[in-house]
C-alpha cells in the first residue's frame, strides 16, 4: 500500500507539469502531461462503466535510451459529464469493471528492468473505487505463479476477480477477502501466452450465460480459451469451472452477449480479421486492411475496428457503418452501444455518435483545451510539368504530418503539376492562347490531369488509410470541354471525394494561358471538426467575401504565391482577410530551390491563422520544405452528421 501511495504522489506532481505548445515547424506535439516532446501517450485500452458516466484510459510512454518496461504507466478516469480527469500513475492495463460500476480492477505497474521493446510489464491487480486516487488493496499472486497479469474480469456475481496471467494461469481472488488467488486452470505451452507481444493485448470477459473467454496473441499466432465458470453449491468454493474448446490463430476480441469470437486468419498475426460463432463456424471478412484494435458492440451486432488514424464501425456480417476520422489506439462502445471511444495515437481520445457520426465529445490526457483539432500546412516545391515525381513527394510530406497527429492537410497550389518553373521563365499555355511577356508557354496535355485521375485515386488511397481530410491541388484537364482549370480537391477520412473546386479567378499574369474560370461555385462541407472551404491563391480576393456568408469555419487555402520583396500581404492582409470574415486559414505556399537563388519573392511564408487574424504557426525558412502544425478549435454546435457539398 506504501508503494501505492508513493506512486499517486509522485505522479500527481508530473500529471501538474503541463508541456509547452509545440505550434510552429514540423516536430511532434508532445501531447502528454508527463513527458517532453517525442514522449508520445500509448492508449493501450479504453473501458466505460456500467452506467456509461465514466471512462478509464490505461496508457504508457516510451522511454527512449530505457527500452523495454522501463517506462512511465498511467490510467485516467474521466466523469464524462463534466470532462473532470483523475490521473493515476504507476497503473496499467488491465481494467476491468463490477457489473454494479462500484468497483474496478486496474493492473499496477511495475518497472522490471528488463530490456527488449516487446517485454511485458510486472503488473499486479488492485482494486479500486471509481474516482477514488489510493488502491482498496493490491490483490495478491497465487503461490506457482508471479508472472504479469495481462487480462481480467469480474465474474457475473461480482464476488470474484478472474485474471489470466503470462504464465498461462487462470486466477480467482475473492474480493471480500485478502487471501491470495487460486489457480483455476493452467494451459498447456500450446495455448500460452508468449512472453513477448505484439501491438493487440489480451483480453476477457464473460458472458450473461457464464461462458468465460480469455483471448491472447502471441509473436507466433495466438490463443483463446472459452470456459464455464458459474455458481454451484456442490463445489467447495461456490464455483465450477469447466474448460469448453480451445480455439488458435491469434483471437484477440470477443462479444459477450454473442459470444462470438474475433481473429486472425492466414499465417500471420497481421493477416484479415475472421470471426467465429461459439459453435466454431467461421465468418471470413476480406477487410483488406492490417486492423490494430478491434471492439465488439454491447449490441452483438457491430464492431468497430482502429487502425493507423481513422476507425472503421461495421456490422457483423461486415457491411460498412460509418467512418471516423479518429483512432489509431483503443476503441470501445459504450454499455449501450450508441456511441464509440477512440483514442489517437497523440493520447487524445474522442466520443462518437455512432448513429449520426457526430462528435460528441473530446477527451485529453493533457490539459490543453479538448475541442481542437491539429491541422497541417505543408510547403514544398513541386517539379514543373512531372506529376508522377510530385506525386511520390507529396505522400512522402503528408505521411510526415499524419505521423505527428494531423487530421486536416493542406497542401500549395497545383501542387501535383506544378505551377511556374522556379525560375517564373515557363508557364503553362493551351493552343494559341496568349501568355504575358517573357513566359515560355508549354502545352499541359501530358501533365494535366482528370477528376477523378491519377493523383485523386493515389491520394484517396492515403487518405482512407489514415482517416485524414486532405487537399488535392493539381492543373485539371475537362477532357470532355477542352478547358484546364486550376482545381483544388478535397478527400475525407474514407477516401471519398467531398468538395471538388476550381479556382474561380486564374491570375491573369501566370494563368492567362490556360486556365479557365472554375464553374463549379464555392463548395463547402460539414464535417466533425467544422465546416471546410477552398480557395486557391488569387481567389482570395474576391472570394474571401463568399467564404464568409457561407459561415466556413476553416478555409483551407493553396497558394503558389508571387510578389515584391517587403509584401505584408502575408503579415498583414491575410490575417485581416481571416479577422473580417470570421473564419481560420490553413495557407500553404510554395516554395522553390536554394541553388540557384530566387531573384523574385513570395514564396515561402506558410502560415495558419485563427479566426482573429492571430498567427499560430508559420515556417521559419520560406526556401525550405517544411510542415507547420496548430491546433483549431472545433465547433461548439456540429451538424449531425456531413451534408452534400454546397455552392453560392
Amino acid at each position: 500500500m506504501a508503494r501505492l501511495q508513493t506512486l499517486v504522489l509522485v505522479g500527481s506532481l508530473a500529471a501538474a507539469c503541463l508541456a509547452s505548445p509545440a505550434h510552429g515547424r514540423d516536430r511532434p506535439e508532445s501531447g502528454s502531461p508527463h513527458d517532453a516532446p517525442y514522449r508520445l501517450p500509448q492508449v493501450r485500452s479504453l473501458a466505460f462503466s456500467p452506467d456509461g458516466r465514466r471512462l478509464v484510459a490505461s496508457y504508457f510512454v516510451y522511454a527512449f535510451n530505457r527500452p523495454g518496461t522501463d517506462w512511465g504507466a498511467w490510467t485516467a478516469q474521466w466523469d464524462i459529464a463534466t470532462g473532470k480527469r483523475l490521473v493515476i500513475p504507476g497503473t496499467y492495463h488491465p481494467v476491468a469493471f463490477r457489473s454494479d460500476g462500484r468497483l474496478m480492477a486496474i493492473g499496477v505497474y511495475g518497472r522490471s528492468g528488463q530490456r527488449g521493446q516487446g517485454m511485458l510489464p510486472l503488473t499486479r491487480l488492485a482494486l479500486w473505487r471509481p474516482g477514488a486516487n489510493l488502491a482498496q488493496r493490491e490483490l495478491k499472486p497465487p503461490k506457482g505463479d508471479d508472472s504479469p497479469v495481462v487480462a481480467a474480469t469480474f465474474n457475473l456475481d461480482g464476488k470474484r476477480v478472474l485474471a489470466m496471467t503470462a504464465g498461462g494461469s487462470l486466477l480467482s481472488w475473492d474480493v471480500t477477502k485478502e487471501a491470495p488467488a487460486r489457480i483455476l486452470d493452467k494451459l498447456d505451452e500450446g495455448v500460452r501466452l508468449s512472453q513477448r507481444r505484439g501491438t493487440v493485448l489480451p483480453t476477457m470477459g464473460l458472458s450473461p450465460r457464464g461462458e468465460l473467454l480469455a483471448s491472447f496473441p502471441a509473436v507466433a499466432g495466438g490463443s483463446a480459451v472459452l470456459w464455464r465458470y458459474l455458481p454451484s453449491s456442490a463445489a467447495p468454493d461456490g464455483y465450477v469451472l469447466e474448460r469448453r474448446r480451445s480455439y488458435g490463430g491469434g483471437l484477440i476480441t470477443w462479444n459477450a452477449s454473442a459470444v462470438r469470437f474475433l481473429g486472425f486468419s492466414g499465417r500471420t498475426r497481421w493477416a484479415y480479421p475472421f470471426a467465429l460463432s461459439e459453435a466454431g463456424r467461421q465468418k471470413d471478412w476480406r477487410l483488406g486492411r492490417l486492423w490494430e484494435h478491434v471492439d465488439f458492440c454491447p449490441d452483438g451486432r457491430t464492431l468497430g475496428f482502429s487502425a493507423k488514424g481513422k476507425v472503421s464501425v461495421n456490422l457483423w456480417t461486415g457491411v460498412h457503418v460509418r467512418t471516423f476520422p479518429a483512432g489509431g489506439s483503443a476503441v470501445a462502445f459504450s454499455p449501450d452501444g450508441k456511441r464509440l471511444a477512440a483514442a489517437d495515437t497523440r493520447g487524445i481520445i474522442r466520443i462518437w455518435e455512432i448513429a449520426t457520426g457526430r462528435l460528441v465529445q473530446t477527451l485529453r490526457l493533457d490539459d490543453r483545451p479538448p475541442n481542437t483539432v491539429l491541422v497541417a500546412a505543408v510547403q514544398c516545391h513541386s517539379s514543373f510539368g512531372e506529376p508522377a515525381a510530385n506525386r511520390k513527394k507529396l505522400t512522402r510530406l503528408v505521411r510526415r504530418a499524419v505521423s505527428r497527429g494531423a487530421k486536416i492537410v493542406v497542401l500549395p497550389e497545383t501542387a501535383v503539376t506544378g505551377y511556374l518553373s522556379a525560375d517564373l521563365k515557363k508557364t503553362w499555355q493551351v493552343g494559341d492562347r496568349p501568355i504575358s511577356a517573357g513566359l515560355e508557354g508549354v502545352d499541359p496535355k501530358d501533365a494535366a490531369e482528370t477528376v477523378p485521375g491519377p493523383a485523386t485515386q493515389a491520394f484517396s488511397k492515403l487518405a482512407d488509410e489514415f482517416g485524414l481530410y486532405l487537399t488535392v491541388p493539381l492543373l485539371e484537364a475537362d477532357r470532355k470541354t477542352g478547358r484546364y482549370y486550376n482545381t483544388s480537391v478535397l478527400l475525407g477520412p474514407d477516401g471519398r471525394m467531398l468538395l471538388h473546386y476550381r479556382k474561380r479567378d486564374p491570375w491573369a499574369w501566370a494563368e492567362r494561358g490556360w486556365a479557365a474560370a472554375g464553374d463549379r461555385g464555392n463548395p463547402v462541407v460539414d464535417t466533425p471538426f467544422g465546416r471546410l472551404g477552398l480557395l486557391v491563391c488569387y481567389d482570395i480576393h474576391a472570394q474571401a467575401k463568399v467564404m464568409g456568408e457561407l459561415k466556413v469555419d476553416t478555409l483551407l487555402y493553396s497558394i503558389a504565391w508571387v510578389e515584391d520583396k517587403g509584401s505584408d500581404w502575408f503579415a498583414k492582409q491575410l490575417p485581416a482577410i481571416a479577422r473580417r470574415h470570421g473564419f481560420n486559414v490553413v495557407a500553404a505556399n510554395w516554395t522553390v530551390p536554394k541553388d540557384p537563388a530566387p531573384k523574385w519573392h513570395g514564396y515561402g511564408q506558410s502560415r495558419i491563422l485563427d479566426a482573429a487574424g492571430k498567427v499560430l504557426a508559420k515556417v521559419t525558412d520560406d526556401l525550405g520544405e517544411e510542415i507547420i502544425y496548430a491546433e483549431l478549435p472545433i465547433p461548439a454546435t456540429l451538424p449531425s452528421q456531413p451534408t452534400p457539398e454546397r455552392s453560392k
